[in-house]
């Protein structure tokens, strides 16, 4: 809740850049823990991203479109994620396999960062209201 509040204030986009740099730093953490202790600091910072992005990026994709599209809005939203979803895992056991552990969490951490530019470059910064 409070994260949509924000998004409410500074805008959706704004709140996903914040998390998408959040869930990169914390994969570049992965990446480079070498200690126990420091995966759980970095498990607990990625509730920030998931907190920012969860409920964020689904009322982004609806604010996106006019009122009488939302439903196919979200239909779309769920079904690109779960694609997507499907595609990173795999990619991220062939890097594990091939590149070693700390491959995985590297990759996710570029593409979060590319992720963040990209809203940044290609997004609106307005919250649009088709209501």
């Amino acid at each position: 809740m409070p994260a949509g509040i924000l998004s409410d204030r500074i805008g959706r986009r704004n709140v996903m850049v914040g998390g998408f740099l959040i869930f990169s730093l914390v994969y570049l953490g992965f990446a480079l823990a070498n200690q126990g202790y420091l995966v759980w600091i970095l498990f607990a910072v990625y509730g920030f991203y998931m907190a920012m992005t969860d409920g964020v990026s689904k009322a982004y994709a609806v604010d996106l479109v006019p009122a009488e599209k939302r439903g196919t809005a979200i239909g779309l939203y769920y079904s690109v994620t779960g694609i997507l979803a499907l595609l990173s895992s795999i990619i991220a056991g062939l890097l594990w396999d091939y590149a070693g552990a700390s491959a995985p969490f590297l990759f996710g951490g570029v593409a979060a960062l590319v992720a963040a530019a990209m809203l940044v470059v290609f997004m609106p910064k307005h919250n649009f209201n088709y209501s």
